[in-house]
């Protein structure tokens, strides 16, 4: 798997790039949902699929005293991404600056970084830009010019329960290690 830290080394691919994008702490059965649709989509349309995330939380930056804490640590993040057969992974510096970035930007910054994109992949709950302001309906608007598909996926659902990084935190601090276990696959 190759790793960017930066948007501007998918300038130079050819191939129509499929970006399965989000936080995936923990790389659950939510997370790998999205992330094999991704590589299905590429694979339909002989491109490749890459992962699009940052290296750490933005609560972490914009709001640290209520940041959660984390599943896995950045390097163990993109270990597990890397066992899920994607061509790549762009892991994005989160920092004060990007934080403040207005959704419009950021969608025109993702278009003019990536000229081959040609899908992204979210869960229903993803935002993007300052104050997440960002929904997949203003990146499907924004993007529709330029041919860009936005697919946003229905979440996992376990015992009745949304499988979320956070639900798994929940029931490790209850110590139910066995139903975290289950929703992280592993």
């Amino acid at each position: 798997m190759k790793l960017l830290r930066e948007l501007s080394g998918l300038r130079e691919h050819g191939k129509p790039i499929t970006v399965a994008a989000g936080f995936f702490d923990g790389v659950h059965c939510g997370h790998r949902s999205v992330i094999e649709y991704a590589k299905d989509s590429a694979r339909k349309h002989g491109g490749e699929a890459w992962i699009l995330t940052f290296d750490q939380h933005p609560l972490k930056v914009v709001r640290p005293e209520i940041a959660p804490l984390m599943l896995t640590s950045t390097e163990h993040k993109v270990a597990l991404l890397e066992t899920c057969g994607v061509d790549g992974c762009i892991l994005l510096p989160f920092t004060h600056e990007f934080a403040t970035t207005p959704a419009t930007e950021f969608a025109a910054w993702l278009l003019h970084c990536a000229p081959t994109l040609s899908e992204v992949v979210v869960g229903e709950n993803w935002r993007f830009g300052a104050d997440a302001g960002g929904t997949p309906a203003l990146l499907r608007e924004l993007g529709g010019e330029a041919g860009l598909t936005v697919t946003t996926l229905p979440p996992v659902v376990a015992d009745g329960d949304t499988i979320s990084s956070t639900r798994i935190r929940m029931e490790i601090m209850k110590g139910n290690l066995d139903h975290a276990a289950a929703m992280l696959g592993r």
